[in-house]
């Protein structure tokens, strides 16, 4: 039978950011809870900014286009 800790430890899961992401093995209940706490509020705010961008991509996309015009014809600098 495993221990709490060798399951942990052995999950088979070789990817270093999900190990660094993974919450700590002992970990209280309102360690647990002020962790989840902190994790919403970033999401929430991450969150937000997504949906910023979205919009502006979207006001973009819907906004007037630029017009670009190439003016051909001899150049003429005014000499001081």
């Amino acid at each position: 039978m495993q221990t709490h800790l060798s399951a942990y430890l052995s999950s088979g899961d070789d990817d270093p950011l999900a190990l660094s992401l993974r919450p700590p093995i002992f970990e209280t209940y309102d360690e647990r809870t002020a962790r989840l706490a902190i994790e919403g509020r970033a999401k929430a705010i991450s969150d937000g900014i997504d949906e910023e961008l979205e919009q502006a991509r979207v006001l973009e996309r819907k906004g007037p286009k630029a017009i670009k015009i190439l003016l051909l014809g001899v150049s003429k600098s005014i000499s001081p």
